[in-house]
């Protein structure tokens, strides 16, 4: 460890911690800020990543007088999130979420109230695997209507991520609720997720918002959930397919409030990384125009626009599912993972004794591009998930997780999935994207999401599958 006189001060300031966590190697920490001068101008996904190429898999950071413990080995991240998960519990971000999503969501919770919250989940059980094979066409006619919208309002171009953000908000309410929510409630979940990424930053996870606005957008927010529960017991209709429909019938005494709270919670658990996946996508396929071909050619075999078309149809396209899960490996949208050690005892980790709820931070950003697991990792190549590679690296494995592992990988999975590979064949049958591709590839962090920003792209439509493209390109990261 470093002898400056910072870092002996450091020592000595955070002698038992530093103490108790010795023998993990990690960069040396200064007084008073540690290492979190490291963070500066960097996505914190790149610096942790960075700490394991230099430490290994393993590895102690400091934020401040707080250590955390920096996870780039897919086995003990698994053993974490999956045969020892019982000694860690999911601490960040709750108490800094919990005003905007509430006690009462799945992605907070922990323990039995998490095992209960689950189990109750919309998005889970038979009522989702039936709501799941009829969903295509409300995506596919959502995301059409949208897009075309925003071709005609802005001709000259919009931020990739801004306009389709609003897409992806009217399909999921559409496909959940059974109806869009309109301007003022997309200005609402707007606002409350700033409130909640702000509160994402330190200091501020522990003290009440303090904007009085937030409590009325609050109110509004999930007062039209309750709403539309009211309305959909009043006036049920067994024709209606969304989630919320199926869900009333199947479940009809799930208490209102955690049932509202659940599912309203399927726009902060999914707008912001589905829409960050695609983006990816199509930002990846613009500078990849023989995969684009390729996918535009594969889509001529899919009657997209057929009432009926499902996820069996989607999955007859296999490049369509190989771009999104290449996509998702590439450049994936939620890098970061957190967990911290059970309050009542310590751990054993790589053998080493955690102390109890010491925090640890797990990548996948390192692992999805690891030399050691991917063949040419930095190159994007749609075709290593055919012929074999999907069943090679299953999703939430140790290797590609970008939904997380084990018991707690998101319970929105399916329909992510199922969202994206809608909303890409449905842009790709009918538009070109036209891109600047000098301008690189920029991400900030947004709601515990990476989001693309700066990719201003024009709606171009174009025949039946066909679009003049540029010729390829480099690898486009920046």
């Amino acid at each position: 460890m470093s002898s400056t006189l910072p870092a002996r001060l450091f020592r000595l300031v955070h002698r038992r911690k530093v103490e108790a966590l010795a023998g993990i190697p990690g960069p040396p920490p200064s007084f008073p800020l540690g290492n979190a001068l490291d963070f500066l101008g960097k996505p914190p996904w790149e610096v942790f990543a960075g700490y394991g190429r230099a430490y290994g898999g393993m590895a102690l950071a400091w934020i401040g007088g707080t250590p955390v413990v920096v996870l780039n080995d897919p086995t003990l991240i698994a053993r974490v999130l999956g045969a020892g998960s019982a000694g860690y519990y999911k601490d960040a971000p709750g108490k800094a979420l919990e005003p905007v999503i509430t006690k009462r969501c799945l992605f907070i919770a922990n323990g039995d109230d998490w095992a209960y919250r689950r189990s109750i989940h919309p998005a889970r059980g038979e009522v989702a695997d039936e709501w799941l094979a009829s969903v295509v066409p409300t995506l596919r006619d959502a995301v059409a209507s949208g897009v075309r919208r925003l071709a005609e309002r802005n001709p000259g171009g919009v931020d990739l991520y801004d306009g389709l953000e609003r897409v992806a908000f009217d399909a999921f309410a559409v496909a959940a609720w059974g109806e869009p929510l309109g301007d003022g409630a997309y200005r609402e979940f707007v606002a409350l997720g700033m409130v909640g990424d702000r509160r994402m930053q330190p200091p501020s996870q522990s003290a009440p918002p303090l904007c009085p606005m937030f409590y009325a957008d609050r109110r509004r927010w999930y007062g039209r959930f309750d709403g539309l529960i009211e309305k959909a017991r009043r006036e049920a209709d067994p024709s209606r397919t969304d989630l919320l429909a199926r869900s009333l019938r199947r479940n009809p005494d799930v208490p209102r409030d955690d049932f509202r709270d659940l599912l309203a919670n399927v726009f902060y658990g999914g707008v912001f990384s589905a829409t960050s996946g695609l983006v990816t996508a199509l930002y990846l396929l613009a500078h990849h125009p023989a995969e684009e071909a390729i996918l535009r050619d594969q889509l001529k075999g899919l009657d997209l626009g057929s009432p009926a078309v499902g996820p069996a149809d989607l999955d007859a396209c296999p490049r369509l599912g190989s771009i999104v899960l290449e996509a998702l490996r590439y450049l994936t949208p939620v890098p970061l993972m957190a967990r911290s050690v059970v309050t009542t005892r310590p751990v054993e980790l790589g053998g080493h004794t955690l102390p109890p709820d010491t925090k640890l931070f797990l990548t996948n950003w390192a692992i999805h591009r690891s030399p050691d697991l991917w063949a040419d990792p930095d190159r994007f190549d749609p075709g290593r998930w055919e012929s074999g590679g999907a069943e090679a690296h299953p999703i939430g494995g140790p290797d590609f997780f970008p939904f997380g592992q084990g018991a707690r990988t998101c319970v929105g999975m399916p329909f992510a999935l199922a969202y994206m590979k809608t909303a890409l064949a449905t842009i790709i049958s009918r538009h070109r994207v036209e891109l600047d591709r000098s301008v690189p590839y920029k991400a900030t962090y947004f709601f515990g999401v990476m989001i693309p920003r700066g990719l201003k792209g024009r709606f171009l439509p174009v025949g039946p599958l066909h679009a003049d493209a540029p010729e390829d390109s480099d690898s486009p990261v920046g």
